[in-house]
């Protein structure tokens, strides 16, 4: 995951060996940069980049991908100036992702808003975006149905406005504080609990 979004944004050998240190195990020895490289190597050998590399180039002054642009991004229209190349190589390869899950996350915020007591979003607040979490306060006594709930405004939004043909899935997980590594927990009876770490 880690090269696959790295090499899609342009980042070279010494930044990906870089990331890929800083993410390794405690016992794990250290990648060497040469390691990297015929990672690299291999990536590009799968999945002949090229092509993509020379029309983000193309967008720059002189067509090299030096200095800065503005970008448009794919399908939602969005102008990004003064970008680099890997920004402008990783904004067309993320970007439509991160517009869908901003639209998303507006189409919450103001279901959460308008709702009134009864409505499965009622009392429920968005706080916080974390990377591809979309983490929101709701009362312990309705948690079960406001994560469905939310759950399907997400997927919702993104598959009817953004991403018609990849369908998206997601799962809620409920906690107590944040964890990356949280995961849905049911009950026996089939209800959204808590997660809690072991």
């Amino acid at each position: 995951k880690v090269v696959n979004f790295g090499a899609w944004g342009g980042m070279g050998v010494r930044r990906l060996c870089e990331l890929l240190n800083s993410l390794r195990d405690d016992n794990a020895p250290p990648i060497t940069e040469y390691e990297t490289k015929q990672i690299l190597e291999a990536w590009y050998a799968s999945w002949e980049p090229k092509a993509y590399f020379d029309s983000v180039k193309s967008l720059f002054q002189g067509g090299e991908g030096n200095g800065t642009t503005a970008i448009k991004q794919y399908i939602t229209g969005r102008v990004r100036g003064q970008v680099t190349f890997t920004e402008a190589a990783n904004g067309f390869f993320s970007g439509l992702a991160v517009d869908a899950i901003k639209d998303a996350i507006s189409e919450l915020g103001e279901l959460c808003l308008l709702s009134q007591p009864g409505d499965p979003l009622y009392n429920v607040h968005p706080v916080l975006y974390i990377h591809d979490e979309v983490i929101t306060e709701v009362p312990i006594a309705t948690a079960h149905v406001a994560a469905m709930e939310q759950t399907r405004v997400q997927v919702d939004t993104v598959n009817a406005r953004w991403l018609p043909d990849v369908p998206v899935r997601a799962e809620p997980a409920l906690m107590r504080r944040w964890y990356k590594n949280a995961e849905a927990v049911y009950d026996s009876n089939g209800m959204l609990i808590p997660w809690e770490p072991k």
